[in-house]
């Protein structure tokens, strides 16, 4: 049964697209990192799920079940795993908020758990995905034509 639960996290990790490029947390950097942790964990769902899972202390087994039902990206699990450890919300209705909201953007997410952008929650959100996120914009180099244009002269 692991190794089914394996084996679909696999696959579907490199089928499926992540759950959105378009962050609207009405935070340019905050975006970008998550942005950036999807394409970081790109292809490689099961790592990024044992990592968030030590990273937050948390059962790795929740973390996979929630990915089969919802298909959270890695930076949604990111994201709602900040928001459950700083607002101490019970990671069901993390859930369900996230599941029910996402599509209206992290902003509305931010305005459901009282994260205004000068409130020492959100500081402290905006902190933990500062962490999981990699020091470059990967993502936006990799978009970057000059950036590719350079790396193949070296």
């Amino acid at each position: 049964m692991k190794t089914f639960i394996i084996a679909t996290i696999a696959v579907l990790g490199l089928s499926v697209g992540f759950a959105s490029e378009k962050w609207d947390s009405g935070d340019k950097q905050l975006d970008r990192w998550l942005i950036n942790i999807n394409h970081v964990a790109q292809g490689n769902w099961l790592e990024a799920i044992k990592e968030q899972a030590k990273t937050f202390n948390v059962p790795e087994e929740r973390l996979i079940e929630t990915f089969e039902m919802y298909e959270f990206s890695p930076a949604d699990f990111y994201l709602a795993l900040s928001i459950e450890k700083v607002t101490k919300t019970k990671w069901e209705d993390v859930v369900e908020s996230f599941r029910v909201h996402r599509s209206s953007g992290v902003d509305k997410l931010r305005e459901i758990y009282g994260l205004t952008a000068n409130s020492p929650q959100f500081k402290e959100v905006r902190a933990l995905i500062q962490k999981g996120a990699p020091e470059e914009d990967l993502a936006a180099e990799q978009e970057n034509i000059f950036f590719k244009k350079e790396t193949k002269n070296n």
